[in-house]
């Protein structure tokens, strides 16, 4: 977390993975879930005999966002049968590093991993819920800082811009960059290149935020501005 004073106000700067709980220590499962990827399906899907008029990318399960997007996208890949034994070698994974109980991998089944994968896709919206009640004062940030006027997070690899309004003529602002790399959310979609850039400057009168697009020939996303 970074503090910054500017004029009067207060920017606060956080990663945000302290809001997401399989992230926020640990043995949340996140970590795990990385390490999986990178060691156990991305060598898999390189070692795996191609599959008739499907293409099948495993660097693009670097791109995806969130990782746990992988179980719909392999569903697409791989045949019937190995994508079934495929979660079964998978969830064993994850229990004997700890990342799931033995228990939940018994009952654990594509369409049970699918409705959890929902609620991982709804983090974006739930960071900016917290977000705005931190602005709103009815909740306070991990290591409790300053109240913050502008409040930049990052993480969720969803852009997001919220601005509060709290008593008349005072404005606060929320911004989630997303991720600074190129993103996939499915199995055959374009990539979102898209590399946000905040600018925070001020001058004797007024706090400006900018938001900028560094892909699309720095174009500008979004603005706010306020007073001293």
């Amino acid at each position: 977390m970074a503090a910054r004073r500017v004029l009067d106000k207060w920017v606060m700067l956080q990663h945000g993975h302290l809001w997401d709980p399989s992230n926020a220590t640990p043995t949340g499962g996140g970590e795990t879930m990385t390490g999986v990827l990178h060691h156990a399906v991305i060598p898999f899907l390189r070692h795996l005999l191609p599959r008739s008029n499907v293409h099948i990318d495993p660097e693009r399960l670097v791109a995806l966002r969130p990782e746990e997007r992988v179980i719909p996208v392999l569903e697409r890949w791989l045949k019937p049968g190995i994508f079934e034994r495929f979660i079964d070698a998978l969830l064993e994974i994850l229990v004997e590093n700890g990342a799931l109980a033995r228990p939940l991998a018994w009952v654990t089944t594509p369409s049970l991993l699918r409705w959890r994968l929902k609620d991982d896709d709804d983090l974006w919206e739930r960071a900016g819920a917290s977000a705005m009640a931190v602005l709103e004062g009815a909740k306070s940030l991990p290591g409790k800082p300053p109240p913050p006027d502008v409040l930049v997070l990052g993480h969720t690899h969803v852009m997001d811009w919220a601005v509060q309004d709290g008593r008349p003529g005072v404005q606060r602002l929320y911004v989630n960059l997303g991720t600074w790399s190129a993103r996939a959310t499915d199995a055959a979609g374009p990539m979102d290149a898209a590399m946000p850039l905040l600018r925070i400057d001020a001058d004797s009168r007024q706090l400006r935020a900018e938001l900028f697009d560094c892909a699309r020939r720095w174009r500008p996303l979004q603005r706010f501005e306020v007073d001293r």
